[in-house]
């Protein structure tokens, strides 16, 4: 396929390599991976409807730049952003970076069994988690899905058939939860972890910040994330305050 280049996993650097793309990202034709000579595009997708709470979604975005920037492998990904999406947004980007490995990473409201993109006019567009698996079925080049929106767990489920690595929240997610998540998360991948390992690393991240019950992260994908012990939420109180709930990223009931 044009633009991507790959070499065969007996290449002698396999498996040493400590980066995503050369050791989770294969292809699943031929068995080989991408290597340094293919950017992994990170494409930020967002919608805030007029008719939802109003997301500090460019901080999200500021947060990940900065953590890629400083990151060992930063250089190796291009972040593309798409804001106010609607479906023909979503579909055109898509395509677009269609002969690149991806990273696809939303940003907005959710509810159980579906994301929320905008319509033309701006108000919320539902995408069911079962039409948008069928959809991204379409582009075997992604790598990796995050879900930052509330109860996106659900959507998740339906999504781990087309991507290897999928990751969602399974509560009702704050504004500063999700931005602190995401920039533990993308920390990780700019220094090569690979995404089982960045995802801990992010979600315990998350629990020394004392943010985690406002987040709750799931973890879906080909490789499982290595164990950490658990800590009780009483332990966790004694250890590190909780943080104030800001905004929900969760849809409201809209009035038909």
């Amino acid at each position: 396929m044009g633009g991507r280049r790959r070499r065969r996993a007996t290449d002698p650097r396999a498996g040493e390599d400590p980066r995503p793309w050369a050791t989770v990202w294969r292809a699943e034709t031929d068995g080989g991976v991408f290597w340094d000579d293919t950017k992994t595009t990170i494409l930020f997708l967002t919608a805030n409807p007029l008719d939802t709470d109003q997301l500090r979604l460019s901080a999200e975005v500021h947060d990940i730049k900065a953590a890629l920037r400083q990151a060992e492998y930063g250089r190796r990904f291009d972040v593309q952003e798409e804001w106010a999406v609607r479906i023909s947004d979503l579909r055109r980007a898509l395509l677009r970076y269609a002969d690149q490995p991806l990273i696809l990473h939303f940003s907005g409201h959710g509810n159980a069994g579906a994301i929320y993109l905008e319509n033309k006019i701006g108000r919320t567009q539902p995408v069911a988690a079962q039409a948008l698996a069928r959809f991204l079925a379409h582009f075997p080049n992604i790598q990796c899905i995050v879900l930052n929106a509330c109860y996106s767990n659900e959507v998740g489920d339906a999504l781990v058939t087309v991507a290897p690595c999928v990751v969602g929240m399974a509560t009702d997610v704050t504004d500063v939860a999700a931005i602190q998540f995401a920039e533990a998360f993308y920390d990780a991948i700019g220094a090569g972890k690979s995404f089982a390992h960045t995802f801990r690393l992010a979600e315990t991240s998350a629990e020394m910040e004392g943010i985690l019950d406002f987040v709750r992260p799931v973890f879906r994908g080909h490789e499982a994330p290595p164990a950490t012990p658990p800590v009780g939420k009483q332990e966790l109180a004694e250890l590190v305050p909780s943080a104030p709930k800001i905004w929900s990223r969760r849809l409201p009931q809209i009035a038909p």
